[in-house]
């Protein structure tokens, strides 16, 4: 228009499909979708529409331009040249959207481990002295009547958290001494924690803690409306042949390295008195 020539460009994209459409290096229109047929622009004050022909396009004027001006012609022959180019979406960027994302994820994770070596401790210690147990904080307590082999008692329960780990301990005591074997007895214990949890046993070991008879166990759990699939490690104790104790920790199940888990469960101690020990 008045000796100034204009280009008009179409450019389609060999991943998505898109025709996209400039005037002079600028966008003259939304991109035409691949089952669309024609767009059209404006140019100067001329309308025009560009019609897909074949493998190319066609432009032709579609109005005239408003009065005192003058519209552009077409390009000769009324054909506009597809040039090739790169794809917007290429290997190379979405390997760097994948490296972006991976090395996020990385330090998130890295983030949470490092977190987990500094809970900040706190005794907790039992009536009569009888144990002391280390949480995040002051734990919530409560009770709770649960069902043995030889009967119903009631719980005493200790929870704290610290950002997605639980930490649970209770004891009780069984209405009579047993003279079932330690190992056998708490196995059963055992078995209805991993009923109530409604969750598979993964691992159970029988050992001594403190001198006193215990099991070591893991359970696969889950998720529930309050937590999400994951873990429960800990141990059962048997105290003077009536004593209950039991602790564990719950993690995620992505959360493979749990440096926290193995301090809490390592903090229990139990009084001198708490029985006889194992020479």
């Amino acid at each position: 228009m008045h000796g100034v020539e204009h280009e008009i460009r179409v450019d389609v994209d060999a991943e998505s499909g898109k025709t996209f459409i400039r005037v002079d290096g600028r966008m003259a229109a939304q991109p035409m979708a691949a089952t669309e047929g024609e767009r059209g622009v404006t140019v100067a004050g001329a309308s025009y529409v560009v019609r897909r022909e074949g493998a190319g396009f066609e432009v032709a004027l579609a109005e005239q331009p408003a009065e005192g001006t003058a519209p552009v012609p077409p390009p000769p022959d009324g054909r506009v040249e597809v040039p090739a180019h790169d794809p917007i979406l290429t290997v190379r960027r979405v390997v760097m959207a994948v490296v972006v994302i991976a090395v996020l994820l990385i330090l998130r994770w890295g983030y949470d481990v490092r977190s987990y070596l500094r809970v900040q401790w706190k005794p907790y210690m039992g009536p009569q002295a009888r144990f002391r147990v280390s949480f995040p904080g002051d734990p919530a307590e409560s009770t709770q009547d649960i069902t043995v082999a030889n009967g119903k008692v009631t719980a005493n329960i200790l929870t704290g958290s610290y950002r997605k780990h639980e930490y649970d301990f209770f004891w009780f005591e069984l209405p009579a001494p047993t003279n079932e074997q330690a190992d056998p007895l708490l196995a059963k214990i055992l078995a209805n924690i991993v009923e109530n949890e409604k969750g598979t046993l993964d691992r159970s070991d029988p050992h001594y803690y403190d001198g006193h008879s215990a099991l070591m166990f893991t359970i696969q759990v889950p998720a529930s409306d309050d937590r999400p699939r994951g873990a429960l490690r800990g141990r059962l104790i048997l105290c003077r042949a009536q004593r209950i104790y039991c602790m564990f920790a719950f993690t995620p199940t992505r959360d493979a390295l749990s440096f926290d888990v193995g301090e809490y469960l390592r903090s229990l101690t139990l009084a001198e008195d708490e029985g006889t020990r194992r020479p």
